[in-house]
């Protein structure tokens, strides 16, 4: 019985840590936005983006956590009250997901990514940013 209780208070406490690690990441990745001049929506589509993918490392990780990231996190925030999707969304950064959710599917068909098809992504992404920040 203990040690159900001990696991049981250990994920209670890892879990108020996470919520409280990630309310001071958002906030942080805020306000470092706002004194740069960055709007909030380009820090979470860049630094929060990457800053929460980067440590899955493999790449069927790092699809599962978006997947979950765009539906799951999305539906259960909207349990809790009606989401503002801005234009930018609807109008280049969904065209865009499928887009590069099309590239995953061809550069994955034969189960191996080679250095090509990887600077393919990298460049693409590259082109995702320069369009966001409005570079290009």
């Amino acid at each position: 019985m203990l040690p159900v209780l001990l696991w049981a208070l250990v994920f209670v406490g890892s879990l108020a840590v996470l919520v409280k690690a990630s309310y001071y990441f958002t906030d942080s990745a805020e306000r470092i936005g706002i004194y740069f001049g960055i709007s909030p929506f380009i820090i979470g589509v860049t630094i929060v983006a990457v800053g929460t993918s980067a440590p899955e490392l493999a790449i069927g990780n790092v699809l599962g956590s978006n997947i979950f990231n765009a539906l799951g996190i999305m539906g259960i925030s909207a349990l809790f009250g009606t989401l503002a999707i801005p234009e930018t969304i609807t109008s280049f950064v969904m065209p865009m997901m499928i887009v590069a959710t099309l590239l995953y599917f061809v550069v994955t068909w034969e189960k191996k990514m080679t250095l090509r098809e990887g600077w393919m992504l990298a460049i693409f992404y590259i082109f995702f940013l320069g369009k966001l920040f409005g570079l290009f």
